[in-house]
């Protein structure tokens, strides 16, 4: 009987450890989101002589994601050319972060773009426009994690009031020579500081930056 208990007993352990092992692997990706953080407001400013909107990426734990990407839906009225009314019109937003594109690589809190050109869906926005035309702007995080190869996303949303015109993110990264280290200051993640930038649309930006060609000058010649 002492035998066959023991037996019992060992099992039933290895059975608790294996369904704990399973639960924590179906598990962690929900814990894994809430080491993502985004920065709360979202920044207008200018990059490159271009308007660009900014928003500021984290991830704070030391395991990293694979192949992550971001992109960005603008939620808000649209009326068509017959006049019919979308309430909650949805507009796809592309980020890049440096030369990277849409693919991350969260090693450090990174500062994602988006510029705002002629196919963006923020070109005629104003900054006296914010107060008045509503919109919400989803974020959503895509990627795989690495010690388990299964998906993780995250999201959040920044709303026409957490637009800052005039503003970009506070460096964060500091460089220590006597360590010979980098060091990223999380206490200042959502810092934003004012930066000069035109008080006007994109597209009105693009029409008072484009030079009136030369005429043509017409050369009679002269007789002797």
């Amino acid at each position: 009987i002492p035998v066959v208990f023991l037996q019992v007993t060992i099992g039933f352990l290895l059975e608790t450890m294996l369904l704990g092992f399973i639960f924590m692997k179906v598990a962690r990706p929900k814990h894994r989101r809430h080491t993502l953080i985004f920065s709360h407001d979202a920044c207008v400013c200018v990059q490159d002589k271009h308007l660009v909107l900014q928003i500021r990426l984290g991830d704070i734990r030391n395991s990293h994601l694979i192949d992550a990407h971001l992109y960005g839906i603008l939620v808000k009225k649209y009326v068509t050319a017959e006049n019919y009314v979308f309430p909650l019109y949805q507009q796809q937003i592309e980020f890049q972060a440096d030369g990277m594109k849409d693919h991350l690589f969260l090693f450090y809190p990174m500062v994602l773009s988006h510029k705002i050109t002629a196919d963006s869906p923020l070109y005629t926005l104003a900054p006296e426009d914010l107060p008045d035309e509503p919109f919400e702007l989803l974020l959503i995080l895509e990627g795989t994690i690495e010690s388990t190869g299964e998906m993780v996303q995250a999201k959040t949303s920044i709303s026409n009031m957490e637009v800052r015109w005039g503003y970009r993110f506070e460096q964060i990264e500091e460089y220590d020579e006597n360590q010979d280290k980098w060091f990223i200051n999380f206490n200042m993640f959502d810092h934003i500081v004012p930066i000069e930038t035109p008080r006007c649309s994109a597209k009105d930006l693009t029409c008072k930056t484009i030079l009136p060609t030369e005429p043509d000058v017409m050369v009679i010649p002269t007789s002797l």
